[in-house]
């Protein structure tokens, strides 16, 4: 699974047992696992673009990538909360 890739190449263990937690409750509550239940072609193209440019190990691209994504997807706001305005 991509989002259990992405935790995994984080290499925060603390991340990976919240994960793992989060995952637990959600099946359990009958919530969704993740917000992809059927992605299409475009989402899968932009989660492919931000394996790509990790394991290039290009940062910026990546974010820009992942921004691509929520971009494509605001329905996802509702589960993830958007960036920190930065002061």
């Amino acid at each position: 699974e991509f989002h259990g890739l992405l935790i995994q190449l984080a290499g925060n263990r603390m991340l990976e047992h919240l994960s793992g937690i989060v995952s637990a409750a959600l099946q359990v509550s009958g919530g969704p696992a993740t917000g992809c239940d059927r992605p299409n072609e475009t989402s899968l193209a932009h989660h492919a673009r931000i394996i790509d440019t990790l394991a290039e190990g290009d940062g910026a691209a990546a974010e820009h990538a992942m921004r691509q994504l929520l971009t494509a997807h605001p329905e996802v706001e509702r589960v993830v909360p958007g960036p920190r305005e930065q002061h």
